[in-house]
């Protein structure tokens, strides 16, 4: 502090040969644009009064006293008047009323003294480590902003509360898709055969990882609580990543065993070497009487549960170690929601995804029941509607980007639900006031947390209408959080800072990567003995124990729910042999609340022309998932540098100055296909002026939009993939991708040996008397 005090010093004497220069001089030389709200050059001030010599006035038969003058108007934001006496430091503060609460300067002063007796104490402490938080606000952060403990089964795994729970509610349905069913005990039946057969067959041992490759359905959840039940980890894996993607992962994890179905199995699969593979096909309803038991529970709560992959810096990802409690704590006994025995939860992420931990475990181990849909229909909102009803819903989580789709295509989606919870990435405030206003008794809550402590870390529950940021709220049960400085210093109420979480949702790490564990995963320096997690999120506490949030400090971005690093983007980038320089940035979308990512490179000095965005687009796609793909890509010569050398992020031109592709004109379209094609778009961009060499993404497309063109295409009776939207994204280049469906059913007479149908298999493998008579299946649609 004495240094620091030197320098301040001697900056102050040297200012003050510079005293009688004119202000109004001073504000024009520096350019300074005239405000009536404020000063032009600051807004803080200190007056400093020296009243150690100053005589107090007497008068004979009169007593004296200062006048406690009362200011209405503050000059400044903010001015600290001190007058030093001949025993202390008299201290007056005036503030902008508009600008501060009473509180936040009550808070103020409070910390002036605290930094005054860490001087007098230790005067040649650094600045950074002098303390300014009374022990009082100290106790009310780490003690009662935390106060989260609750009681659940930590020492249990998973598998175990859910066969308790099988034991209680045996008859409830635990899972429905698609016209199929299975209760509670025909659920642990179907799990309890697949354990065993992992256990007896493929010899998969304790916190082994076994992967995951198939899309929703019953299927999906027997392979989950089976292999947990065995004692392996499951690994979600995406079929919609990249093959290479793929293929590192279950490299990377030393994964031997996968459970896949249909093309996945075929395809995928014969690609990675060494994987031995379980077709999922034989792991449906004909298992639901099975006897075998329920194996000897392995582990506990602080057993390996499932691995999670995330976006890594270095250009691969990074896989996630995830403890059984970290899972149970997020869903048993918590106090951001309530999961009881009569409510329907509808699945709505991927299991890639770590908010499949709420999905899945909240209904499952509280005795409700969980409800699965295509996926596509959970991007076009008739569909959700239609679901939503049918189901009887109750509950769901929503990413923000398609929660504000689904809200702006139909508010009445989510009529007669109880609660919605919304994340992932930062909530469109004005959504938020329009879903409470259209469905006043609906719980709305806000829900935040980094894969790394298990899905959720805090939580708010949205009981009014807000004009600025939604906060995200309070620690959820057995969490802690705490918001530091960057010399890890505890920092006071209302000051920005890096959010750091600790407590029974901490992962262990990641997997096969010790210095990125050792950097994020560090010793708490407030609690001795404990472990937390750098969550790498700006943030701060507000006066009622909610945590505000900015953003990142670094290069992490949020992407449709995802958290994604920059840096693999532009490693993945910089491989490509026509780029020597690669720069990736996000920003909100011009036309919706939604982020999205601007690739800007350099090209090679013998490189004529650059590649175009299919090529880029084609590359980037063979090792990122579709969400990890730039919007626009923007070609440039050279990049802006700031004053230390480094590319100045900020002086990037938006793709609209500076886009890769040259304007073109407005083309009709030249055949059937393209007119379908266009109408599609149109309607699902919500824009009318679209040419048929319009880049999907320049004019508002993304991966969500992608799968709902998709899905209304196909009800024409025209196929077409969703990577094809990326690979060739203008309708030129994609009417050639479009295959027709529509076809005519022979209607000649068969004869010979005719294989039953799959409905017909089900139902003779499900009802056992009177297969003698002639049956009719009939699906039929209630609205």
């Amino acid at each position: 502090f004495i240094s620091a005090l030197k320098k301040v010093r001697q900056t102050c004497i040297e200012a003050y040969n510079h005293q009688l220069y004119p202000f109004d001089k001073l504000t024009d030389e520096l350019g300074l644009e005239r405000d009536m709200s404020r000063s032009p050059v600051f807004d803080v001030m200190v007056v400093m009064h020296n009243e150690t010599q100053t005589t107090r006035m007497t008068f004979d038969n009169v007593e004296v006293s200062e006048f406690d003058f009362q200011t209405r108007t503050s000059k400044y934001d903010l001015t600290f008047t001190v007058t030093e006496t001949r025993d202390a430091f008299d201290v007056v503060i005036e503030y902008n009323t508009d600008l501060f609460e009473d509180g936040r300067i009550l808070r103020m002063r409070n910390h002036l003294e605290e930094l005054a007796k860490s001087v007098v104490n230790a005067p040649d402490q650094s600045v950074a480590y002098l303390n300014i938080l009374p022990k009082s606000e100290r106790h009310q952060i780490l003690v009662e902003f935390n106060d989260t403990t609750t009681d659940y089964p930590r020492d249990k795994t998973i598998a175990e509360v859910f066969e308790a729970k099988v034991r209680e509610v045996p008859d409830n349905r635990a899972v429905v898709y698609e016209g199929t069913e299975l209760s509670y005990q025909e659920l642990n039946a179907c799990a309890n055969h697949l354990a065993h057969t992992l256990k007896d067959e493929f010899n998969v041992g304790h916190e082994e990882c076994v992967g995951v490759l198939m899309d929703k359905s019953e299927r999906m959840i027997i392979s989950l609580l089976g292999i947990l039940k065995s004692g392996g980890a499951y690994m979600a894996i995406d079929p919609a990543h990249p093959i290479e993607r793929i293929k590192y992962i279950l490299t990377d994890s030393k994964c031997r065993v996968v459970i896949a179905e249909g093309e996945y199995l075929s395809e995928i699969i014969p690609q990675c070497a060494g994987i031995q593979a379980i077709d999922a096909k034989d792991l449906g309803i004909q298992h639901s009487k099975s006897q075998k038991p329920d194996l000897k529970a392995v582990g506990n709560g602080r057993s390996l549960g499932y691995v999670i992959y995330t976006s890594g810096s270095t250009g691969n990802p990074k896989g996630s170690l995830i403890e059984h409690r970290t899972g149970l704590r997020a869903v048993l006994n918590t106090n951001y929601i309530r999961f009881d025995e009569s409510d329907n939860v509808l699945q709505t992420c991927s299991l890639s995804f770590d908010v499949s931990v709420f999905d899945i475990w909240g209904p499952l181990l509280n005795g409700g029941c969980l409800c699965l849909i295509p996926d596509r229909a959970i991007v076009e909102a008739d569909k959700m509607k239609y679901y939503v009803r049918h189901y009887g819903i109750a509950t769901m989580w929503l990413t923000t980007s398609l929660f504000n789709e689904l809200l702006d295509a139909d508010t009445g989606i989510f009529e007669g639900m109880k609660t919605l919870v919304v994340g992932g990435e930062k909530l469109s405030t004005p959504h938020i006031n329009k879903v409470k206003k259209a469905h006043p008794t609906l719980r709305v809550v806000n829900g935040y947390g980094p894969t790394e402590n298990g899905t959720l870390t805090t939580c708010h529950q949205i009981e009014k209408f807000y004009e600025r940021d939604i906060p995200i709220g309070r620690p959820i049960s057995n969490t802690q959080v705490i918001i530091l400085d960057a010399n890890d210093q505890i920092v006071p109420i209302g000051i920005p800072g890096e959010l750091c979480a600790s407590g029974d949702g901490l992962a262990r790490g990641y997997l096969n990567l010790p210095e990125q564990t050792a950097e994020k995963f560090v010793s708490h320096p407030h609690k001795p003995g404990e472990k937390m997690y750098r969550i790498g999120d700006m943030a701060r506490w507000m006066p009622d124990g909610c945590v505000e949030y900015f953003g990142r400090n670094d290069d992490q971005v949020k992407i449709r729910g995802y958290r994604i690093e920059l840096g693999e983007i532009e490693n993945r980038f910089l491989r490509h042999p026509d780029i020597r320089q690669a720069v990736v940035r996000d920003r909100v979308s011009p036309t919706s609340p939604a982020r999205e990512l601007i690739a800007y490179f350099v090209c090679r000095e013998e490189v004529k022309s650059p590649p175009d965005v299919a090529a880029l687009r084609d590359f980037l796609g063979q090792s990122l998932p579709v969400y990890m793909i730039p919007s626009y890509f923007v070609c440039m010569e050279v990049f802006p540098l700031n004053v230390s050398g480094k590319v100045d992020r900020k002086a990037l031109p938006s793709p609209e100055e500076a886009a890769l592709e040259t304007s073109t004109d407005m083309a009709a379209p030249r055949n059937e296909i393209e007119e379908h094609l266009l109408r599609a778009w149109q309607r699902i961009v919500s824009r009318e002026h679209i040419g048929i060499y319009d880049n999907y993404f320049a004019i508002g497309g993304d991966s969500i939009k992608a799968i709902q063109i998709a899905s209304r295409l196909q009800e024409e009776d025209l196929k077409i993939e969703v990577r094809d939207i990326f690979q060739y994204p203008t309708i030129a280049g994609l009417a050639d991708r479009v295959v027709s469906t529509e076809r005519v059913i022979a209607q000649d007479l068969i004869t010979g040996v005719v294989p039953l149908t799959a409905v017909q298999s089900w139902f003779f493998d499900s009802y056992k008397r009177a297969r003698h008579h002639f049956n009719q299946s009939e699906m039929l649609c209630s609205t």
